[in-house]
């Protein structure tokens, strides 16, 4: 059993720029894996140094947006991603031809919350009915899935209250700056507007699934060097993330610094959310399944979807020794 101490996954929403990707040609003809994400595996992975030493060129993309890294999934130039189980969900569903081969599991349910102004006459999330909420991720993300359900457990619907959607960055300026007072918003914008005046009254524990997953291409696990290539990285990351959960304090100074993040807000992150990677198992696809259907309850999706046919379970089978 792997100790369950503070891990920080990453400032995923925070904006990014692109890294160089490319088509996956290794230097003196080797394999050539690149990784498509949010600076969420990448800091575990560089502040480790797990991935040095890899018998395959390895490259790290990292993208602003999940969307974008999913158009450089369809086009051949990232050949595995992560991201929030409903993000993964979406582009499956959209027909991009992946497999889900690994999974970070809990934390996130904290990491997301409704928060409000803390002189806003609104204790509880039944309190909001005939309110203007602000959402801060396009329409069906997680912060959406997370409301809605906190809406059916108070007994309201959507239409008891109104809707908007914000990017991160507009909707924490005009939480700060008074202009909304109810705000849907995930980590580290949550702490922010928590900073700023607001009262969070209801986070995603019990709501969320709280599942960040790692897929690969269809196409990559079809070749026999890049799907071995595949099997080694994830067990070289889940030893990193192993590393960063034993070395708290020293992973949280090598991202302040790596990304000019406030040290405090990072260790703030680290107390609320806890990280542990495993491999596919009955477990990981019954949770998946249950965010699935939710998105059908939710009225994100027209119909359900089975999802055992996008996991394998055989690229990434043994945790590392701890």
């Amino acid at each position: 059993m792997i100790a369950r101490r503070p891990l920080l996954l990453g400032l995923a929403s925070l904006p990014l720029l692109l890294a160089g990707c490319g088509r996956g040609e290794g230097t003196g003809g080797r394999t050539s894996i690149v990784f498509g994400e949010q600076r969420s595996m990448r800091p575990m992975g560089d502040a480790s140094r797990v991935m040095e030493g890899a018998p395959y060129d390895f490259k790290w993309a990292t993208f602003a947006t999940p969307s974008v890294i999913f158009e450089a999934f369809r086009s051949g130039d990232v050949d595995v991603a992560s991201s929030n189980d409903i993000t993964i969900l979406n582009a499956a569903a959209n027909g991009v031809k992946l497999k889900i081969v690994g999974a970070m599991l809990g934390g996130l349910q904290k990491a997301v919350g409704i928060v409000v102004k803390k002189d806003l006459p609104v204790r509880t999330v039944k309190d909001l009915k005939g309110r203007k909420i602000i959402v801060s991720s396009a329409r069906g993300g997680s912060g959406d899935n997370m409301l809605h359900g906190a809406l059916r457990e108070a007994g309201l619907s959507a239409g008891d209250v109104t809707i908007s959607y914000a990017p991160f960055i507009d909707s924490i300026a005009a939480f700060k700056s008074d202009a909304i007072d109810v705000l849907v918003t995930n980590d580290p914008y949550l702490i922010v507007a928590e900073q700023h005046g607001g009262r969070v009254i209801r986070n995603g524990v019990g709501l969320n699934a709280g599942l960040a997953l790692i897929v690969a291409s269809d196409a990559a696990l079809a070749d026999p060097a890049k799907r071995a290539a595949i099997g080694d990285m994830l067990g070289r990351l889940d030893r990193g993330v192993d590393w960063a959960r034993d070395h708290p304090e020293e992973y949280a100074r090598y991202y302040a610094r790596a990304f000019s993040v406030d040290l405090s807000l990072v260790e703030e992150m680290q107390r609320r959310t806890v990280f542990r990677m495993e491999p596919i198992s009955p477990e990981i696809v019954a949770l998946t399944q249950k965010v699935a259907d939710g998105l059908v309850t939710g009225g994100f999706w027209p119909k359900p979807l089975d999802v055992r046919p996008f996991f394998d379970a055989t690229v990434f089978q043994q945790k590392a020794p701890t």
